[in-house]
């Protein structure tokens, strides 16, 4: 019980987001940047004339993969997020690194909307292609 009432003072929170803060970080940055290359991908696609639905259902697996990951994230620093909040004090300096993570936090959510639109274009480029580009037809000599 004491460890718990530590880990959720204001200083156990904070040594527990300096702990996970580099990671969460780096995580925000690569997710960020696959997602910018998705979203280019994307629009690459858009102007591609003989797309096909294997094609275009490879890049969905990819976008989602990319969604589950960042939805793992952002679900595995929710109890850390819900204690910063409790104790979030934005008029003093020591409350700043918790205010810091809640903003990461919530752009991770934005990362996660982002995310969510362009899996749900990438699964609408879909319709009306064939799965497999046709073989043409041999001319009779």
């Amino acid at each position: 019980m004491t460890q718990f009432l530590l880990a959720t003072s204001p200083a156990g929170i904070d040594k527990r987001i300096t702990d996970l803060g580099g990671l969460i970080s780096l995580a925000l940055a690569l997710a960020t940047v696959f997602t910018a290359a998705r979203s280019q991908a994307l629009q690459t696609r858009a102007k591609e004339q003989g797309k096909t639905k294997l094609r275009v259902l490879r890049a969905l697996a990819l976008d989602l993969v990319l969604l589950a990951a960042i939805i793992a994230l952002t679900l595995a620093a929710l109890p850390l997020f819900l204690d910063s909040v409790r104790r979030l004090d934005v008029t003093d300096s020591a409350g700043a690194l918790r205010s810091v993570f809640v903003i990461d936090w919530l752009l991770l959510c934005g990362l996660i909307a982002w995310q969510l639109g362009i899996s749900w274009r990438t699964f609408r480029q879909m319709h009306g292609r064939p799965w497999t580009h046709a073989t043409p037809t041999q001319r009779p000599a």
